[in-house]
């Protein structure tokens, strides 16, 4: 633990700072003009949504696109119309009718249509060879995509799905043009073309990103800023150009100690928001790899680890806090101090949780286990590699440590390249479709290539269940599952402090990184 007591010896700089008001709310009128320049800590390795989930790529990205439905950043979770001005679902709840905005043009002058949803979709469902789509599991429920009229477009269901709607809400549906999809699939790669608030303008490797605002945009009087300059700057640099001043905001998030450190420098002229952050932080375990296909070994790592010593700890020195097993904290599925307390890794008498982890592995012949551990090579990501590697070496276990930057990082995932490997995971709800999609068996986004008829079929009970107390039951009962198969070892959820600088108004936090990343309300006080 010296490491994290190092850590921790910085928190006591925040314990007098309170999370100060946040830069939107305001009575003052939006005016336009001005450059917003923010920080983003890490360049995209993909212009493409469809193609990854590392939230970088949306705050680059994300003021160029727009999406069918969106989650409204001013009332998180509300989901509002974006493309779609409208929609309509049948008494069976499987079909979905959505009338679309009329006079939309993308930023090359030509005109939105159904054509153009319908090609995206059925490029996230059935991605062209060369066409990466992580999130075509999400859309497994769907028979059919069909354009009704050259603005309305039909999703027609294979069962319900009573969530749906956040399907077609979620923000890293960006709609593409058809034409240019029918040109070159994998375009969204290489090049930024939406209609969304912010045209691209040029992107400087180890520099910036810049786009301009869209003047056909269709919401009436926005955007407001005239641009949108992206500056990259990471690692021992991020802070210091924050306590210096050097941009207008960053909408990731800072750490207390951060928080303290930039507070001490500007002042007031800085202003925090705080808001729980969907993100949660775990270990997956590839269970295509021995001794990782043994759950004795799986589990034995998982209950090893004292998440309350973790709550206590790391939310001093870091963004993480919480710890609520798979559903974040103040949730309607978050489960109970009294149901937590008898989850596996939840208990409250480490010792014996430790006692039966080292039996668990002298019984599946690894009492001295020695694996990898694969992490990013990202600041956030330090505590919560430090801890779980000093946890398990309580039990006789050894961890190496390789760190990746972002790409390699989500290569290695993709390819199973990994024995253990710490992840987070930003989702844009907590409805059990959403949460479960990432853990699901079969998922385009399960790195933990396990294979668990007991979750498909809890999966697709809930996905259904109108009632809302059977469905949170059967929630329960698919997180109960999670944890004693141990294909995952959750650690903590997360938290998310932005800062921006005190005139700039217009920004809603939200526990999604995604949400609200066109930045279209975002203006700045003359």
């Amino acid at each position: 633990m010296q490491q994290l007591k190092r850590l921790a010896i910085v928190a006591a700089a925040t314990a007098s700072i309170a999370a100060l008001n946040c830069a939107a709310a305001t009575a003052a009128e939006p005016v336009r003009g001005g450059t917003l320049t923010q920080i983003i800590p890490t360049e995209p390795p993909t212009f493409d949504c469809h193609a990854t989930q590392t939230s970088f790529v949306m705050q680059a990205v994300g003021p160029s696109y727009s999406s069918l439905l969106k989650i409204d950043p001013a009332q998180y979770p509300k989901i509002v119309g974006d493309l779609a001005e409208s929609w309509d679902v049948s008494a069976d709840g499987l079909v979905y009718t959505l009338k679309l905005r009329q006079g939309v043009t993308f930023h090359d002058g030509s005109t939105f249509d159904a054509n153009d949803a319908k090609a995206t979709f059925d490029r996230i469902m059935s991605p062209p060879d060369g066409v990466v789509s992580v999130r075509r599991s999400e859309l497994v429920d769907v028979a059919s995509v069909d354009v009704v009229d050259p603005y309305t477009i039909r999703f027609t269901l294979k069962q319900r799905n009573v969530a749906f709607a956040n399907v077609l809400a979620n923000p890293w549906h960006c709609i593409y043009s058809a034409e240019k999809l029918k040109e070159n699939p994998n375009y969204p790669a290489t090049e930024v073309m939406g209609t969304g608030p912010f045209q691209f303008v040029e992107y400087v490797k180890g520099s910036h990103w810049l786009a301009k605002r869209f003047d056909n945009y269709f919401v009436a009087g926005k955007p407001y800023v005239d641009e949108i300059r992206s500056n990259f700057v990471g690692g021992p640099a991020l802070i210091p150009a924050l306590a210096a001043g050097q941009a207008d905001a960053m909408y990731w998030f800072v750490t207390p100690p951060q928080q303290a450190r930039i507070a001490e420098v500007q002042g007031d002229k800085m202003v925090f928001d705080e808001s729980p952050l969907n993100s949660l932080v775990f270990i997956t375990f590839n269970t295509s790899k021995p001794p990782f296909n043994d759950a004795r070994v799986r589990r034995a790592l998982s209950i090893s680890l004292d998440r309350h010593e973790a709550d206590a700890a790391l939310s001093r020195v870091s963004a993480l806090k919480g710890a609520t097993a798979y559903f974040a904290p103040g949730s309607e599925f978050t489960s109970t101090p009294e149901e937590l307390a008898v989850l596996p890794g939840y208990g409250n008498d480490i010792e014996a949780a430790r006692t039966e982890a080292k039996k668990l592995l002298a019984e599946a012949g690894v009492p001295n286990l020695k694996f990898t551990i694969t992490t990013r090579n990202l600041p956030p990501f330090e505590p919560p590699t430090i801890f779980p590697i000093d946890q398990w070496r309580k039990i006789g276990v050894e961890v190496e440590v390789t760190k990746l930057d972002t790409a390699p990082y989500f290569a290695a995932l993709n390819e199973t390249n990994f024995e253990a490997a710490v992840e987070g995971y930003n989702f844009n709800n907590m409805d059990p479709n959403d949460v479960f999609q990432k853990f699901l068996p079969g998922s385009s986004i399960n790195f933990a290539k396990n294979s668990d008829d007991v979750l498909v079929d809890l999966y697709q009970k809930q996905k259904v269940e109108t009632d809302p107390a059977k469905r949170r039951d059967l929630a329960q009962q698919y997180q109960k599952r999670l944890l004693e198969e141990a294909y995952y070892a959750p650690i903590l959820w997360n938290r998310r402090i932005t800062v921006n600088k005190s005139n700039v108004k217009g920004w809603h936090n939200t526990p999604v990184f995604a949400v609200g990343a066109d930045l279209a309300d975002i203006w700045i006080e003359k």
